[in-house]
């Protein structure tokens, strides 16, 4: 009988230690990286669900909210602007944190094109959700929300792949967060200009086709204003961070075309900005500035090879 209680004792106290060693390795099972999408969210334990869960909230909050802004721009049926902002706000939280999830892992972070896509949105839905709580311009989300929310589902079902994570120091991860941030940005003041000119030139010719949908126009050169501040700020925290994160920047290859490119459009955005309140630029003059800035902004970032190879064949 002593026997028998010993073995009843062991096997007991071996399935409870097999049932914790299971339960742990169930809620880090590495095999919910490289299941498909839909198989991932039928038979992936909670723990790996939350980031996958967190981006569909999202998600449905981007088009709920979408849904509202353009009912109220369509319909006299005005929907309360409580409610909207409660619904952009929730949805920029779960956002941040389904990135932050994707982002961030045991073996590194994540910083793949869908997740940099995933960022700029963000930025550019954060800024526009905060510009809704001091002005009337909740219909500029229109199109960021539902992209947004697309680029969510798009990330959370093309999945993680192999060897995208690495280890970055702190001040280089800054870095490429400071200058993701600032392309947002100064993007959305590009577009913004663009549609400014657009609106400008429906008022001259006396069509409403686009004035009838965006905000008034004083509105939204205060937001074209506001957008470049933010962004030139991020841009010399960018432009500054790498000279700290980078080592010997100057003798790598490209960097020094990069740098001088993005200097060159920090001071086109801070010429405008003097114009602006000195001498009172606005309007085509201002649009003129953002475009020529702009253009600088995506050589830096993006042509830095084209300059070397193309135009000056180095």
């Amino acid at each position: 009988m002593l026997l028998k209680a010993r073995i009843i004792e062991q096997s007991s106290a071996d399935r409870i230690r097999d049932r914790r060693r299971n339960s742990s390795a169930f809620q880090r099972w590495p095999a919910c990286a490289t299941l498909p999408p839909l198989q991932r969210l039928s038979t992936c334990p909670l723990d790996n669900l939350a980031p996958h869960l967190t981006s569909l909230l999202a998600a449905a909050l981007y088009i709920a909210a979408s849904v509202i802004i353009w009912r109220n721009l369509v319909s006299r049926e005005r929907v309360p602007g409580t409610l909207l902002t409660v619904l952009l706000l929730a949805a920029v939280v779960c956002h941040a944190i389904a990135l932050w999830n994707g982002i961030h892992s045991e073996e590194g972070t994540r910083l793949t094109i869908g997740n940099a896509t995933s960022l700029m949105l963000l930025v550019m839905s954060a800024f526009l959700t905060a510009a809704t709580l001091f002005l009337p311009v909740a219909s500029l989300l229109v199109l960021v929300a539902p992209i947004t929310a697309a680029t969510l589902i798009g990330v959370l079902f093309a999945g993680p792949s192999d060897g995208e994570a690495a280890h970055f120091e702190p001040l280089l991860l800054a870095h490429i967060t400071a200058s993701i941030s600032a392309v947002s940005v100064l993007m959305l003041a590009f577009i913004q200009a663009l549609l400014l000119r657009q609106v400008e030139s429906d008022l001259k010719h006396h069509t409403l086709q686009w004035a009838r949908l965006m905000p008034p126009l004083e509105t939204m050169e205060r937001l074209l204003f506001a957008a470049v501040w933010v962004g030139l700020g991020l841009l010399l925290l960018a432009i500054g961070s790498g000279f700290v994160a980078l080592d010997d920047l100057f003798s790598q290859r490209g960097m020094v075309h990069h740098t001088v490119l993005l200097s060159a459009a920090a001071l086109a955005y801070a010429i405008l900005l003097i114009g602006h309140y000195r001498l009172g630029w606005r309007g085509t003059t201002a649009v003129r500035w953002v475009i020529s800035a702009t253009i600088l902004l995506v050589l830096g970032y993006f042509g830095s090879k084209f300059v070397l190879e193309v135009l000056l064949q180095v």
